[in-house]
């Protein structure tokens, strides 16, 4: 069953555990997902890998599958399932799978350049690159540097500012299959009579003297029939919020947006339509910001997409 599960970017042999001292979340927090995934009887592998603790450990490779059943197996004991204390107790050694901060993982990514290079490294990879499709030279060479940026870089939440991330950004590359299927952000093009094709998206943040914070979504797609280029713009509000990771403790921050309405040409749609119900715009919704300097930022989807974004020149 596990074999069937599809992840979006396990970077394959390179991608080590985070080198943390880690701390298992609350036992009235695993209750309730327990609660959430179990759907009324015994959790089963599919279920226990559904869980957002689990889920989130195996999209960013640092659990793979085969130690998710080998402890799965070893818990149930042969059972078809296990209780929430089975869940616990499953948790509880996938937490110890985790290294302290002296220890060294065997053959762990190492990293001998500055995170400068390495930004400028992928920025000139990836410039006149179309952002949502990989089928050209270079998309492994994406990953490795950005794999390697991360470790030389991460985001330091400490000194994080909504000011750092006002301004306007070039969406440069995105590793999203969905966002590729979708043909862009609001996949407004895959409806265009006659066809369009994605050319770029361009992201406005802005923080308001009164400290409202509104963003602005610019979406343009090349039509098939009539040759003028087809605008989409996205307005809403945004806003950087920090959580921690359940079972590691990690520290962390999101850039959450919510889209208010959607205009193009003489199109109007606004309300629940667009907040609620329009399924392509969620990926971008509330993404983990994993790094960002003057002219660069990364962004992770809970599934493990990469989202890279460069700064415009004002």
């Amino acid at each position: 069953l596990m074999s069937t599960m599809i992840l979006a970017f396990k970077p394959s042999g390179r991608h080590h555990r985070m080198s943390v001292s880690l701390s298992l979340a609350p036992r009235d927090a695993l209750i309730e997902e327990y609660s959430r995934v179990s759907e009324g009887s015994l959790l089963d592998i599919d279920n226990a890998a559904r869980s957002k603790y689990i889920a989130e450990l195996i999209a960013e490779g640092d659990l793979d599958e085969e130690e998710l059943v080998t402890m799965f197996n070893a818990v149930a004991a042969g059972a078809e399932g296990i209780d929430i204390d089975g869940f616990v107790e499953l948790c509880s050694r996938i937490d110890d799978l985790f290294e302290d901060d002296d220890d060294k993982e065997e053959g762990a990514l190492e990293v001998d350049v500055d995170a400068t290079t390495l930004a400028t490294e992928i920025l000139t990879i990836i410039e006149g690159k179309d952002p949502i499709r990989r089928d050209y030279d270079g998309f492994d060479e994406i990953i490795t540097k950005v794999e390697a940026l991360l470790l030389t870089a991460p985001v330091d939440i400490t000194t994080l500012t909504e000011e750092n991330i006002v301004g306007e950004w070039r969406l440069a590359y995105a590793s999203s299959s969905s966002f590729a299927f979708n043909d862009g952000y609001t996949g407004v093009g895959k409806t265009t009579p006659g066809g369009a094709t994605f050319v770029s998206l361009l992201q406005h943040f802005e923080l308001k003297a009164s400290g409202a914070k509104s963003f602005k979504v610019i979406e343009t797609f090349a039509t098939t029939v009539g040759g003028a280029d087809l605008e989409v713009t996205v307005n809403g509000d945004w806003s950087i919020v920090q959580r921690t990771e359940p079972i590691t403790r990690r520290p962390y921050i999101l850039v959450e947006i919510k889209p208010r309405n959607v205009k193009y040409g003489l199109v109007v749609v606004d309300g629940n339509r667009v907040e609620k119900g329009w399924k392509t715009m969620r990926i971008l919704n509330s993404l983990e910001l994993v790094y960002l300097d003057s002219q660069l930022r990364i962004q992770r989807g809970a599934g493990g997409a990469l989202f890279l974004w460069r700064k415009c020149e004002s």
